[in-house]
């Protein structure tokens, strides 16, 4: 009775719903940079745009988009296409734009990920025969390229804990990035893909960390520009060290 349309209910709404705002709100996070990356292209000059995460955010979608090959998923694939490409784009600009020594940070981790997505592809195609071994590989190292990119936000976090002050995090976007964790989490769970929620937990817990520090510490003057909230600290702190290179695994 009631039970049985509850269940249908839910199954329908983290089967496709989920999915389907998870799309949308991803593909608007990809697309928030895109306004400041075009002012600085056309102003020659990146100001506090900081290029270290737009090669990250490269190869996570590019990395996701062949598990979504290799499990037949469009929600997957329509989230993460338009991140492929425009993070392609910000990369270019970024990388014609930034110092020496960001420019050569760039180059380690692009070839160094080129090289294990062409290992990656050799393993698949020729030596891996079973399907669920395929996977395995390719939603691991989907997930490590993901982890990689959620570690840009711990600078910040660090910031607001040692100042005690939220000025650099944007309530709107930690919102939003919560919300798309908890999607994506609950749409994983519901196909019993780990390799979708175990992450996407792991972000919408991020996320959380984030909103309870604006409430904690929001005293502090908020920014206003979602387009640098994640990266305004690590510019300064780098530029504070004289551009040393980062330490972050991308």
């Amino acid at each position: 009775g009631a039970w049985v349309v509850y269940e249908m209910g839910g199954g329908v709404f983290l089967n496709t719903v989920a999915p389907s705002l998870g799309l949308v709100l991803a593909n608007g996070m990809f697309f928030s940079p895109l306004v400041a990356v075009l002012k600085a292209r056309n102003a020659q000059d990146l100001g506090q745009l900081n290029p270290l995460p737009y090669p990250a955010i490269t190869y996570n979608c590019g990395l996701w988009l062949a598990y979504s090959f290799h499990q037949d998923n469009l929600f997957i694939f329509f989230s993460n296409l338009p991140g492929f490409m425009l993070g392609f784009f910000f990369t270019l600009v970024g990388y014609g734009l930034t110092s020496q020594v960001r420019k050569l940070a760039i180059e380690v981790y692009s070839g160094t990920l080129n090289c294990v997505v062409m290992v990656t592809g050799l393993l698949v195609t020729n030596y891996i025969d079973k399907r669920e071994d395929q996977r395995i590989l390719l939603g691991s190292l989907a997930n490590f390229c993901l982890m990689c990119y959620y570690s840009f936000p711990l600078s910040t976090i660090m910031h607001v804990i040692r100042t005690k002050s939220a000025a650099s995090l944007h309530l709107p976007l930690s919102l939003l990035s919560g919300l798309n964790g908890l999607l994506w989490f609950g749409y994983g769970m519901a196909i019993a893909d780990y390799f979708i929620a175990v992450p996407n937990g792991l972000g919408a817990l991020l996320a959380g960390l984030q909103l309870v520090l604006i409430f904690l510490f929001r005293k502090g003057s908020p920014c206003t520009d979602p387009t640098i909230v994640q990266n305004q600290m690590s510019e300064r702190s780098r530029t504070d060290s004289k551009e040393k290179l980062p330490i972050f695994p991308i």
